[in-house]
Parts: structure tokens; C-alpha cells; sequence
């Protein structure tokens, strides 16, 4: 009776569908600073029965490392709704996966791997310090992860569209040990409406000329 009582118990239960992909690691990010390499790097994702080549991935991982090329890798994709298998845990752990959406979507919108060194070692160092605080900063990455902080508190503005857009992939399997990466959903990584394109670019054309000057002024 009690086994009976127990099998419909667990079939009651809801059970988590998790999505699996395929990962092939192609292209290193084309930047580097301070030793490492910045912004996106690009696989080949084998999502069910589509397939998405030059995928743009940026890497929320300071602490491990991919070997690139290398593949094929399974990883396991999150979203905002459910991050129960995603890797970093600690609390806040919405608000930072929320402030990590803002990032890539502000560098994304930037002009992504188009950008130059500085720029981009701003936003991979600003999102590898909002789960990896040792990380160091570099440049302007400091301001840049004190604007997502804020935006992530008071709201409005692009962060629900960066929200929906977020996806999260973590290494499980013979794939731990990899590092975990965010994109723009499947088979996005949409370009932003341009109305969002001309405000970010605009402010962080402003932030450039600052970190100029700032570097001038060092001299």
C-alpha cells in the first residue's frame, strides 16, 4: 500500500524538461587584455534538429577555461525563469543573472565583436565581475557594471527585452570543467530595434571619450 501511495506521489510531481545542446568551439574571440581573451567567441550549436553555425557566445566564467577549438560538448540551456542548473548560485542569483542579460545586450547592441579592445575588455571584465568579483576591473568596466546595477534596479528601458532574450549555457557531463556562456536566443541574437542601437551607442560614445581623455590625463 505504502509503494502504491508512493508511485502516485512521484508521478504527481512535476518533472523539469532541461534542453540540452551541442557544442562545437570554432573561433577565439578576436580581442585580448591583461592575458586574456575578451568578448565573443563562436561555436557551432546543435539545438534538437537545427543547427546554428558562427554562434556568438560571450563567457560569464572567470574561474575556468575552454579549450578552443574543441567539441562536441554537451551544455545544458537556462533561461531567467528556471536557473536551477545554472552555475553560479549565490545569492542574489536573479539579480545577478538580470544585470549579466544587461550587459550582453548592451555589448551586443554596441556593435558586439566590432568594438574595439577597450570596449570590449570593459564589458567581458564587467560581466565577469558580477559573478567572479576578483576578476579585477579593466578600463571602464567599473562604470559599466555600476549602470547595469542600476538599470537591473529600477527597471524600464531595455531590461525586459535583455530578460527574454537571455539564454544560459552550463557544462554538465564530460563538459564540466568548461566554462559557462550567455547568448541572445535561438536563432537571434537579434539586432536591437535601432531607436535602442542609437541610445547605447550614443552613451557609450560619451563613456569612450571619457576613457580617452582619462588616459591622456595619465600620461
Amino acid at each position: 500500500m505504502k509503494t502504491i501511495a508512493l508511485s502516485i506521489f512521484l508521478l504527481a510531481m512535476p518533472v523539469k524538461i532541461v534542453a540540452s545542446d551541442l557544442f562545437t568551439f570554432t573561433d577565439l574571440p578576436t580581442h585580448t587584455a591583461d592575458g586574456y581573451y575578451v568578448g565573443f567567441s563562436q561555436a557551432t550549436v546543435i539545438d534538437g534538429t537545427q543547427t546554428f553555425s558562427n554562434f556568438n557566445l560571450l563567457c560569464d566564467d572567470f574561474g575556468n577555461v575552454t579549450d578552443i577549438p574543441s567539441g562536441p560538448w554537451t551544455y545544458h540551456e537556462e533561461t531567467l525563469s528556471d536557473l536551477s542548473g545554472a552555475m553560479f548560485t549565490q545569492s542574489p542569483e536573479l539579480t545577478n543573472y538580470k544585470i549579466a542579460a544587461i550587459l550582453l545586450y548592451e555589448y551586443n547592441a554596441a556593435g558586439g565583436s566590432a568594438l574595439d579592445t577597450y570596449l570590449t575588455a570593459s564589458y567581458q571584465f564587467a560581466l565577469w565581475d558580477v559573478f567572479t568579483p576578483s576578476a579585477g576591473t579593466v578600463d571602464n568596466s567599473a562604470a559599466l557594471l555600476t549602470a547595469a546595477r542600476n538599470l537591473e534596479s529600477i527597471g524600464g528601458g531595455i531590461t525586459s527585452t535583455a530578460y527574454a532574450q537571455l539564454e544560459i549555457f552550463t557544462p554538465v557531463g564530460q563538459a564540466v570543467g568548461n566554462q559557462e556562456f550567455l547568448a541572445l536566443d535561438f536563432p537571434g541574437q537579434d539586432t536591437p530595434e535601432p531607436a535602442t542601437s542609437l541610445y547605447i551607442g550614443a552613451a557609450l560614445l560619451a563613456l569612450y571619450g571619457f576613457m580617452i581623455r582619462g588616459k591622456k590625463a595619465e600620461r
